[in-house]
């Protein structure tokens, strides 16, 4: 199929993708869909001759995505929650950068241009600088005097696990110190459990890591427990391991 603009059907063919993905079962995408079996395995057939790669195989008569699909699942997301949002007028998106912001106002974050970077010189500044001279590494020496404050995650499933929570880090000042210094080896979700939702964090490392990107976000949370406020800048980075995975990494500077 030779296609030179979308297809009129995309905003139906992505929800398919996701709704399928999601459920890796047929007839569980076809109840959340609303649509037959054949049109939804039709949307799936369709995507994967635009894209030129599958992104399912059956594995025991059971879909598994494909490393293919694994990757197109995150923008996939984004594309239908950015349509939603933006027939709803609530696009997150302002000059092409995101905010998002919690239905019950504990989480907010608005993207921010890195040029902000030079023009608010700081520690996260300072940080960018270094991760650059790292090129990612998380083991370079380069790293090394921002280490106490880094928080890094790598992706394991479905799940984004922790392999190092500074202690000197924002997040370990949010959660305490005993909850830091047990989180490595931690789900997100796990760790950030009374303290935010989740979701949002698990959004922007997806996008870091499916992109190979750094991005810089004004965060304000309000802690689910405690009731606190903290209004902080997070520098969330690609990171290199040394098998050659990545993962992500977040610094954060708190403004008074």
């Amino acid at each position: 199929m030779t296609v030179h603009q979308p297809p009129n059907l995309l905003f139906e063919m992505l929800r398919s993708f996701v709704e399928l993905a999601n459920a890796l079962n047929l007839s569980r995408a076809t109840e959340l869909t609303g649509l037959t079996r054949q049109t939804l395995k039709r949307h799936i057939s369709n995507l994967e001759e635009l894209r030129g790669a599958p992104l399912f195989e059956l594995v025991d008569r059971r879909y598994v995505l494909t490393s293919e699909g694994e990757a197109a699942l995150p923008e996939a997301k984004a594309l239908l929650e950015r349509s939603v949002a933006w027939v709803r007028a609530e696009d997150p998106w302002v000059d092409g950068l995101q905010k998002v912001e919690s239905a019950d106002g504990h989480y907010s974050s608005r993207q921010l241009p890195l040029r902000a970077l030079w023009e608010n010189e700081g520690s996260c500044t300072e940080a960018y600088d270094a991760w650059s001279a790292a090129r990612g590494v998380l083991g370079h020496k380069a790293l090394d005097r921002f280490r106490s404050r880094l928080v890094v995650f790598r992706p394991l499933g479905e799940d984004w696990v922790c392999v190092w929570l500074g202690a000197q880090s924002v997040l370990a000042g949010l959660i305490g110190e005993v909850r830091a210094a047990s989180s490595v080896g931690m789900t997100l979700g796990q760790i950030l459990d009374g303290c935010a939702d989740g979701d949002f964090v698990e959004d922007l490392f997806a996008s870091v890591n499916s992109a190979s990107d750094v991005r810089l976000d004004r965060v304000r949370l309000r802690v689910k427990s405690s009731g606190e406020s903290v209004e902080f800048m997070r520098l969330a980075m690609l990171i290199r391991f040394p098998d050659g995975s990545t993962g992500v990494g977040t610094f954060s500077e708190v403004h008074q």
